[in-house]
C-alpha cells in the first residue's frame, strides 16, 4: 500500500488529503473569526457544538503533528473565552499522564475528524 494511501478505504481520505485539509483549517483559524451570526435557522447550541468540534479537531491535528501542551493551540484565534476553555479542556486530556487515556481522547477526536472529512468533498 502506498505511504499516503488511507489504511481504511471506507473513509476515502488519504493521509495527504487529511494533512492538506488540516492546513486549510489552520489558515482559517489564524485569521479573526467574523462576528456575524450564522444562518438564522441555526440555533446557538448548534453553533457551540461546531466551535467545540473545531477546537478539539484543531488541537488533535496539532497533537498528531507533534505539538504538545500549550503549542496545541498555536494558530488558533483565542479571543473568545469559550475557545480558551475548550482548548484548555482538550489540552489537559491530551496531556494526561496515562498513555491509554491520551490515546482514547486522540482516537475519538481523529475519528470525528475523519468522519467529517469523509462527508466533505476535498478540493
Amino acid at each position: 500500500m502506498p505511504q499516503n494511501e488511507s489504511p481504511n478505504p471506507g473513509l476515502g481520505v488519504t493521509a495527504s488529503e487529511a494533512i492538506l485539509s488540516a492546513a486549510r483549517l489552520s489558515e482559517r483559524a489564524s485569521s479573526p473569526p467574523s462576528h456575524t451570526a450564522g444562518p438564522a435557522s441555526e440555533p446557538p447550541a448548534s453553533q457551540q457544538r461546531q466551535v467545540r468540534s473545531y477546537v478539539r479537531s484543531f488541537a488533535a491535528t496539532n497533537y498528531l503533528l507533534g505539538k504538545r501542551g500549550s503549542a496545541l493551540g498555536e494558530g488558533l484565534w483565542l479571543d473568545e473565552p469559550q475557545v480558551r476553555e475548550l482548548l484548555q479542556e482538550v489540552t489537559e486530556q491530551l496531556s494526561n499522564g496515562v498513555q491509554a487515556n491520551r490515546a482514547r481522547v486522540l482516537a475519538a477526536e481523529v475519528g470525528r475528524l475523519m468522519r467529517s472529512l469523509s462527508t466533505q468533498k476535498l478540493k
